[in-house]
């Protein structure tokens, strides 16, 4: 007998693989694109389609179960697909404590849209609701997956940063570490002016390459925690 307790921890298991599935569905990535075109080919996409439709037309189904029932159709075909890229528990745990440690998910994951990385071009409020000190930000950048910005922030951990230790001034808690990965990380949007609500016309940038990284010393745990990670303009 299957008790409550089971079928509630497996239905929150089931909701964040599908929230990941679709995470990954809709980041800006040329596999994404692929699986997208895949899907609308595809005779089960179709042959599912049609049957939501005549469920509908018999029996008048609200907009919420409609909702539903399409997240459950996406989801089957999506599935096998995307199934090697359900986040690993070491991808997980990275994420985590990326969390703990600043606030690079909020303000620059794969979770963040266009529309948030322009209105903090054009207000230099960030997608968490913050604002910068100066009031503008330079850059408005997002990784285009959360699998990218962690991808990229051990690129630097691997490749730059113990340098960076070693040639800061003693007593440095704070080191800004920056490189050229190789890799398509992201997009966003850059002000051309430094006031905030007249920054003038935005460029938009597209398949960054280069990151850029902010570690701070936690004294107490002896680590470099990373405060925040983004995709950067080429210098």
């Amino acid at each position: 007998m299957v008790t409550f307790a089971v079928d509630t921890k497996a239905g929150e298991k089931s909701a964040q693989e599908m929230k990941n599935l679709l995470d990954v569905y809709d980041s800006r990535t040329q596999f994404a694109s692929d699986v997208k075109d895949d899907l609308a080919q595809s005779p089960l996409t179709q042959t599912m389609g049609e049957g939501v439709s005549k469920i509908d037309q018999a029996l008048g189904l609200s907009d919420e179960s409609k909702a539903y029932i399409g997240a459950l159709t996406a989801g089957l075909p999506l599935v096998g697909k995307f199934r090697k890229f359900v986040p690993s528990k070491k991808l997980t745990a990275q994420l985590d404590r990326l969390r703990a440690e600043g606030h690079a998910l909020e303000r620059h994951g794969g979770a963040i849209t266009d529309e948030q990385l322009y209105a903090r071009a054009r207000t230099g409020v960030a997608p968490d609701g913050s604002k910068t000190r100066r009031g503008y930000t330079p850059t408005s950048t997002a990784f285009n997956s959360d699998e990218l910005l962690v991808n990229a922030d051990d690129f630097l951990r691997n490749n730059y940063l113990d340098d960076a230790i070693k040639n800061a001034e003693p007593g440095t808690l704070r080191i800004k570490v920056s490189a050229d990965t190789g890799v398509e990380l992201g997009r966003g949007y850059i002000p051309v002016g430094k006031k905030t609500g007249q920054s003038g016309p935005l460029q938009t940038v597209n398949d960054l390459t280069n990151v850029e990284a902010w570690y701070v010393y936690d004294p107490a745990k002896n680590i470099w925690q990373t405060n925040t990670i983004y995709p950067i303009p080429g210098k």
